[in-house]
């Protein structure tokens, strides 16, 4: 691996895991709270309303989870922005949807240049277009160590979906056992996901020291 890719994704993984320590009540309770949703509503037969209440628990532990980790890692003092986080998650789904939608490459692309628009959304209080311009501007040059260091927790959520997939029976319920390990999977990779997005975040704004030598 490049020299300058693995001091990169080094510093990465290490602020992930200062932010994830800094705010470990709130990486527990967003595991816990869709592992939970989760298994709920893999036994439901109504699966419209189940994936609905996943995604209003989601998008409320995910909001949650994101503004802990930026105040508690000592990022941002802010406490709102639900409007600016609900509002920048629908656009990068939108986004990246279309882009695997049109060729796998480019949702791809979007996704890892974009992990860091949460971050400066909402630390730095820019709003959405401005978040996800900013993202995309200060990641340039940055997709190699972004993409690794997202790679596992993608891995993971690829292998709990095919779980999914092949143990749901003909009324998309699935057996419990394998609920817990699939939902637990996902929501530690989703967790990791947030993490990796708000540390590449961090790196990217900070222009000090021997940080924005690296991350210039």
């Amino acid at each position: 691996m490049n020299d300058s890719i693995g001091l990169r994704l080094g510093l990465i993984t290490e602020e992930a895991l200062r932010l994830a320590r800094a705010a470990w009540a709130a990486m527990l309770f967003y595991v816990a709270a869709l592992v939970a949703i989760g298994m709920v509503g893999d036994q439901w037969t109504d699966v419209a309303g189940a994936n609905f209440a996943f995604s209003v628990v989601s998008t409320i532990v995910g909001y949650a989870l994101t503004i802990s980790l930026l105040r508690q890692g000592g990022l941002t003092h802010v406490t709102g922005g639900f409007g600016t986080y609900f509002g920048l998650s629908i656009l990068v789904v939108l986004g990246i949807a279309l882009g695997c939608v049109a060729l796998l490459i480019p949702g791809l692309v979007l996704f890892v240049r974009w992990a860091p628009a949460y971050g400066f959304a909402l630390g730095d209080e820019v709003g959405i277009t401005e978040g996800m311009r900013l993202a995309w501007e200060r990641s340039r040059g940055h997709f190699a160590p972004l993409a690794i260091a997202l790679l596992l927790p993608v891995a993971a959520n690829l292998v709990a979906v095919t779980i999914y997939t092949l143990a749901s029976d003909e009324a998309g319920l699935i057996p419990l056992p394998v609920s817990a390990i699939a939902n637990l999977v996902m929501s530690v990779a989703g967790a990791a996901i947030t993490a990796i997005g708000i540390a590449a975040y961090a790196l990217l704004r900070d222009r000090t020291d021997e940080i924005a030598e690296v991350f210039a």
